[in-house]
């Protein structure tokens, strides 16, 4: 039996756990009390057990939870999914299977700060940033930092998770500090405590030099010291579906072959500098137009989100869920044929656009008689029957676009096509 922590559906859970079953792994589920009954509908799971929201991002009492299942079950490894869930997973595996200090390195990932501190000192990127622990961090860097419209920055928090809580671009010092406030006042209602090395990592802010281009994100794993390049996407970035945000289109292939080569180049001088093993990766990158070349954003020690993982197996032959299994249990498995697909693949996000209970998808007259001309469009529901949805959460979807098309311009009309599909709702 694998155990993986996760919140609900994130982060490559389910082919993480539809691989492993593949190998006639059982999975138990350790995640929130709140997604117990929804993950349950998805039949995945062997067990699941749920933990108190509060204990969510406690890191002592994650362990102390798995401490207790572990008892219970035999449990050859743990995985986490969930970024908040990360540090609580290296000490586990420190602790219960012991691991090397490679989880002492893998845990610093989880630290934006500490990813940006080791990037500059190996001289990989030295995209200007700055620490914020207090109010008056902010009032000493007027004298040190110049933002203007011509020179903007980024704030987010130094530990978080997906884009809660990150400004947009900044224009002015007092944009900035007008951020920072409402960030505080916040409260970050998921985040209260992350402690490591006896700071309280919720409070600590990041404040890095915003990246003018456009956005990709290169995964692949690392495993005994060698890095595979699953494969290389690009982000069309936000866009509003039926009035709702949502994150936008990820798509491959990146058609400028410079381009992709110097993204791979940079995730993997990226990997070796954190110093991490046995663990895949999704590092978000932006090509700086001024310096004509790809800067790291941040790196996540976790299987990608979304359909990622299917882009690059179907496109690539890659598959991570399989090659992380492998690398984590120090087994060998049948992989896939590495091969090329030069179509067009990509994952659109569908956001949440009605309140109330879930019931399935609407697609539109025709939708089928539509996408077929273009290629193959396959929506692919990712909640069950019966769960609660918000539209005023940020990133709450209900399904995804998975397309695949022979040319750019066919691509892009299955996507306007996708944008119609909607939640029944009751």
């Amino acid at each position: 039996m694998i155990a993986i922590f996760s919140k609900g559906i994130s982060g490559g859970v389910l082919e993480l756990a539809r691989e492993a079953k593949a190998e006639n792994f059982e999975v138990l589920l350790i995640t929130d009390e709140g997604s117990v009954d929804k993950m349950s509908r998805l039949k995945l799971f062997d067990k699941i057990v749920g933990i108190p929201l509060r204990e969510m991002y406690n890191s002592r009492k994650l362990a102390d939870h798995f401490s207790e299942v572990s008892q219970r079950n035999k449990i050859e490894t743990v995985f986490s999914c969930y970024d908040p869930f990360g540090p609580a997973v290296c000490d586990i595996l420190k602790t219960h299977y012991g691991a090397s200090s490679e989880f002492d390195n893998l845990k610093l990932c989880y630290f934006k700060s500490e990813v940006r501190s080791r990037l500059k000192a190996d001289g990989v990127d030295d995209l200007p940033f700055f620490l914020i622990h207090h109010l008056k961090d902010m009032e000493l860097l007027k004298d040190q930092v110049a933002i203007s419209k011509d020179s903007r920055w980024i704030l987010k928090p130094s530990f978080g998770t997906s884009s809660e809580l990150v400004s947009p671009p900044l224009n002015s010092f007092d944009e900035l500090f007008q951020f920072y406030v409402s960030a505080l006042r916040s409260g970050r209602q998921h985040i209260k405590e992350m402690r490591h090395n006896d700071t309280n990592w919720a409070d600590v802010y990041l404040m890095e030099k915003y990246v003018d281009g456009e956005e990709y994100s290169v995964e692949g794993i690392c495993s005994n010291g060698k890095v595979v390049i699953a494969g290389a996407v690009q982000k069309q970035g936000l866009t509003i579906i039926n009035g709702i945000r949502s994150e936008g289109v990820n798509f491959a292939p990146i058609k400028d072959a410079e381009h992709f080569q110097a993204l791979s180049d940079l995730a993997r001088k990226t990997v070796c500098a954190l110093r991490i093993s046995n663990t895949p990766f999704h590092i978000e990158m932006r090509w700086d137009r001024t310096a004509s070349r790809p800067r790291v954003i941040e790196l996540n020690p976790r299987l990608p989100g979304g359909l990622l993982c299917n882009i690059h197996k179907d496109r690539h032959g890659v598959s991570l869920a399989k090659l992380f299994l492998q690398a984590r249990l120090g087994v060998q498995m049948r992989n896939g044929e590495p091969k090329i697909d030069d179509r067009f693949y990509g994952d659109l996000p569908l956001p949440t656009t009605r309140a109330g209970i879930y019931r399935g998808v609407s697609i539109p007259n025709g939708f089928d008689q539509e996408s077929s001309k273009l290629g193959d469009v396959d929506i692919i529901d990712f909640l069950a029957d019966g769960e609660v949805l918000d539209p005023s959460h940020s990133e709450a979807y209900f399904a995804h676009a998975y397309i695949k098309a022979d040319s750019e311009d066919k691509f892009w009309s299955a996507v306007k096509l996708c944008e119609k599909v909607s939640p029944i709702v009751d």
